[in-house]
């Protein structure tokens, strides 16, 4: 589950962020003109590229703030941090997030991401956002979920 990230993927990743990974900061990138952000009561995600079911986003969580504990249906996933600090829960274990591994993430498996500092995750997903099922929310997002199932 968890790896290295390849020697060509680290180039591409650099050249997205027009920079090194462990800045944690992003530059101006040829990318950017086609990004969008959505807001989040716990930071925002970047929207770096969406061609049908495949989407790759710059997940920012503020210091202290956390994601709902959630699984996806359908919806698989591959996230690396990417700066900051931050750590990753996978059913009921948590994780310290370590800077350039890659963590699949497949269907139907519970997790969530807490920030620590600063946290950027890159998440690279097939499948749409559409089907997930949020377990626990701090902010009061569970409306059309009760127990774990959509209703």
């Amino acid at each position: 589950m968890f790896s290295t990230l390849p020697k060509e993927a680290q180039q591409k990743l650099d050249d997205i962020r027009g920079g090194s990974i462990a800045t944690g900061h992003f530059r101006d990138r040829k990318v950017s003109r086609n990004s969008f952000y959505n807001f989040k009561p716990w930071g925002s995600e970047e929207v770096i590229y969406k061609a049908g079911d495949v989407q790759v986003k710059i997940i920012r969580i503020n210091d202290g703030e956390e994601l709902s504990l959630q699984f996806h249906k359908y919806k698989s996933e591959v996230i690396c941090l990417l700066g900051g600090d931050a750590k990753f829960v996978l059913s009921d274990i948590y994780f310290a997030f370590e800077p350039q591994k890659f963590i699949h993430i497949p269907p139907n498996v519970v997790h969530r991401f807490i920030g620590i500092r600063k946290a950027e995750i890159l998440e690279v997903s097939i499948g749409t956002d559409r089907d997930i099922v949020r377990l626990q929310d701090k902010y009061g997002r569970l409306k059309g979920v009760e127990n774990g199932k959509e209703n």
